[in-house]
């Protein structure tokens, strides 16, 4: 393991001033380890994540090219991806460039795959990193290596670096989950008092009341705490909100 790099990372990280900070901190170590570009993602409520709306129900940012998200589209990154589903499925570590059809792939992992390879995005290795069997939520990061060119370059290079790999991946998980969940989801402070007051049973009048502010005015909070939460109603919101730490209770 580096320890020098990750002993800096921890200096910088209890800089960090906010999820987006402690983000750029993790990747600043990840690239200087070789990683080319990262994903990192949380599922707060495994009964939303089905095969097909696996972005709907994530919290995902990355750094991968920017011609990834345009090709696959920013509302659809991670639903015919095969690595967001069998990390649900308990598997701890996915090499990106297995064939897809070792893991039972449907044509649209198949294409999927077939256009990441074109693109550059041949090896890598997908780590689970929380899982709702013993956390509230589940996570995973996704480590892209483009400057290997082969499979027995990229394992030569996962044995040198996994540790240290592992620990940053472990610190970034631990920072969005505890110390900056604002990284996952950032909401105001009329967004949370919405949620917390509903979690203890206010309807939006009486939430308007106790905050001494029209019902009206409190439409606004309510609808975008809706849409980063992507909450299909009150319930569902703050559902996601305590199980992400969002709200204390």
């Amino acid at each position: 393991m580096k320890l020098d790099l990750i002993g800096q990372l921890a200096g910088d990280l209890k800089q960090a001033k906010d999820g987006d900070a402690l983000w750029q901190c993790c990747l600043t170590a990840l690239g200087t380890l070789g990683v080319d570009g990262v994903g990192y993602g949380v599922i707060p409520m495994i009964g939303l994540a089905t095969p097909g709306k696996m972005t709907e129900a994530s919290f995902f940012r990355h750094s991968y090219v920017a011609e990834w998200e345009e090709a696959v589209g920013k509302d659809r990154l991670l639903d015919e991806d095969i690595s967001t589903e069998l990390l649900l499925r308990g598997q701890e570590e996915i090499f990106w460039n297995d064939d897809p059809d070792t893991y039972d792939a449907t044509p649209a992992n198949r294409r999927l795959h077939q256009f990441e390879n074109d693109l550059g995005m041949i090896w890598g290795q997908t780590l689970l990193l929380s899982h709702y069997s013993r956390n509230p939520v589940s996570s995973g990061i996704g480590l892209h290596i483009g400057h290997v060119t082969s499979d027995a370059e990229f394992f030569a290079y996962w044995k040198e670096h996994e540790t240290s790999l592992r620990a940053v991946a472990e610190m970034l998980n631990s920072g969005m989950l505890e110390q900056h969940k604002d990284g996952v989801v950032r909401l105001s402070g009329r967004e949370k008092d919405y949620i917390y007051w509903s979690a203890l049973g206010l309807d939006r009048v009486q939430i308007a009341d106790r905050l001494c502010i029209s019902a009206n005015t409190l439409n606004k909070p309510i609808a975008s705490a809706k849409a980063k939460l992507k909450a299909r109603n009150t319930s569902q919101a703050v559902a996601k909100a305590v199980l992400l730490g969002l709200v204390d209770l």
